[in-house]
């Protein structure tokens, strides 16, 4: 395997939310040597393959600190993370999904892995409704999703 793992800037931040990324929130430690990539790449890549999701093998495995996350997308409060919390993430350009509607289901529900774009638009969704960020384009889809759930509610 040609595969890395880098430490990551906000400005691939941005490239992983247009790409889709999947990400992974949470992984503890960075792998420091040989021995530690080799599990760690293992650890995260092998629970995809089960699922019928084809990873690269020339995969670049990106890593976040939460002070980062919380610098570019300004989160703050309750919103924000640790500054030490880890998030990895895998551009939607290095996976091949191989999997029908079932095996996609299992993997959502028994996995961490999520949209990198979800995690994004959520935390703007709630900086957004403590009035801390403006509308944004971004945005619209989740306030129109649950603007029309509360009056589904409502009724």
């Amino acid at each position: 395997m040609n595969s890395k793992i880098i430490s990551s800037s906000c400005e691939n931040m941005d490239k992983l939310y247009d790409s889709n990324a999947i990400v992974l929130e949470g992984v503890s430690g960075i792998p420091e040597d040989e021995e530690d990539i080799r599990f760690f790449k293992e650890s995260l890549i092998s629970p995809l393959e089960e699922y019928g999701i084809k990873v690269s093998d020339s995969y670049t495995l990106y890593l976040f600190k939460g002070k980062d996350i919380n610098k570019h997308y300004d989160l703050e409060g309750e919103n924000s993370y640790k500054d030490d919390f880890n998030i990895c993430a895998i551009s939607f350009n290095d996976i091949e999904f191989n999997i029908g509607i079932t095996n996609f289901k299992a993997f959502k529900e028994n996995t961490s892995w999520r949209y990198w774009c979800d995690v994004v638009d959520n935390n703007e969704y709630r900086e957004y409704e403590k009035g801390r960020h403006k509308k944004s384009e971004q945005i619209q889809w989740l306030i129109d999703y649950f603007d029309s759930y509360e009056e589904n509610e409502l009724e």
